[in-house]
């Protein structure tokens, strides 16, 4: 069974079961209790009684652990178990029942006792001997079995009223109003020690208050701290983040206008170089032709023996003379428009280095200087690859 429903059960039998009049102070209702089993066993058990009776033995000093432990301190739990369940089904007034049934089941045991014996048994031998789960069963049964009328025990517990109300009648006045003046020192003694313990604990409490409000009042001025430096730190942050988003537009400007720049620039050198190509092949056709042509000239003047001499050397004088200018020619025009290339990409540089530096004066973030350095190194490299 899980504690909160415990709690509750115990809570359900103080309230309804009447459990809670035994713990009262004063223990009136528990004194009742063992009038009534003393009763019982005098009527019962009448050889018992009056052997316990000639030892000196009285019923609280073996039955108040009975009832107000519902013989949980002594007896093993499983005994304890069935005790529980016999009470919320039939009541409180089961416990004389079992008290009974135990005292009928070690009823030859006592009788052959004598008080130490009768003491220790009660405190020792007892409970060993329901260890053994099927004599806590025999014994639940007897006790069951046991007749004790709800009528009966009010008869005795009328008795015991008339009786103590007998006692304070014939009391000595001198003698009841000592004990009743001892009774009041001793709640007096109770109450100052309580209103002491209750000083000392408001002191205590005083003193924790304080120094938790000081310690709280010196969390609360770090935190305020911290929510101070956080805030400054975010105003900081923001301030960088919008700098830096501002370097990152420039940034951005920059790139995209270098990009064109350089896609018109790669656009240009790309018809370079396909010119150039177109003027390579050209070059390559002729010289091609003209070795075409030479070689059937040869052909001619090696047939003919009288002018082999003369013709081929003029023609081979004039023919390569006109080539060679060609090639000159179209080298010298390949030569111009490479040359016009590199002033468009020196132009490109000297503009790129005044913008970098521009942008170096406005911004000190090295980042955006590494950037700027790394593209200007990219740049100096394709200058290189289109020289070569």
């Amino acid at each position: 069974m899980p504690e909160e429903q415990a709690f509750c059960v115990l809570v359900q039998m103080m309230r309804n079961y009447g459990l809670r009049d035994i713990y009262k102070a004063g223990f009136e209702a528990l004194h009742t209790k063992f009038y009534q089993l003393e009763r019982l066993v005098q009527d019962k058990l009448s050889d018992l009684y009056k052997h316990l009776k000639d030892l000196g033995i009285e019923t609280h000093m073996y039955a108040s652990q009975w009832f107000l432990t519902l013989f949980s301190a002594k007896f093993p739990l499983h005994m304890v178990f069935y005790v529980i369940d016999l009470i919320l089904c039939d009541g409180l007034n089961m416990v004389f029942n079992i008290a009974l049934a135990l005292l009928k089941h070690s009823r030859k045991d006592l009788l052959a006792l004598d008080f130490e014996g009768v003491l220790k048994y009660f405190r020792v031998n007892l409970p060993k001997n329901f260890r053994v789960e099927k004599n806590a069963e025999s014994l639940m049964h007897l006790a069951v079995s046991s007749k004790v009328s709800s009528r009966k025990l009010r008869k005795y517990e009328e008795e015991y009223r008339r009786m103590k109300e007998f006692e304070r009648q014939t009391e000595n006045p001198i003698d009841r109003l000592e004990r009743e003046v001892h009774q009041l020192n001793t709640e007096i003694f109770r109450l100052e020690n309580e209103n002491d313990l209750l000083a000392q604990e408001l002191v205590t409490n005083k003193i924790s208050l304080r120094r938790d409000l000081d310690d709280a009042e010196g969390h609360c001025e770090d935190l305020m701290t911290q929510v101070e430096t956080t805030t400054k730190n975010l105003f900081e942050a923001r301030e960088e983040k919008e700098r830096l988003a501002s370097e990152l537009k420039q940034l951005k400007e920059m790139f995209r206008k270098e990009a064109e720049k350089s896609s018109l620039e790669q656009k240009r050198n790309a018809v370079i170089i396909t010119e150039y190509k177109q003027i390579i092949s050209n070059m390559s056709k002729k010289q091609n032709s003209y070795e075409e042509d030479i070689n059937k000239l040869q052909s001619q003047i090696s047939r003919c023996e009288s002018c082999s001499k003369v013709e081929a050397s003029e023609e081979n004088d004039e023919k390569p003379t006109t080539g060679t200018r060609e090639l000159e020619l179209e080298l010298a025009q390949t030569k111009l428009a490479l040359v016009e290339s590199e002033c468009r990409t020196q132009d490109l540089t000297h503009q790129l280095n005044n913008a970098l530096a521009e942008l170096e004066a406005t911004s000190k973030n090295s980042w955006l200087q590494k950037t700027l350095t790394s593209i200007k190194d990219v740049t100096g490299q394709r200058k290189e690859e289109k020289t070569s």
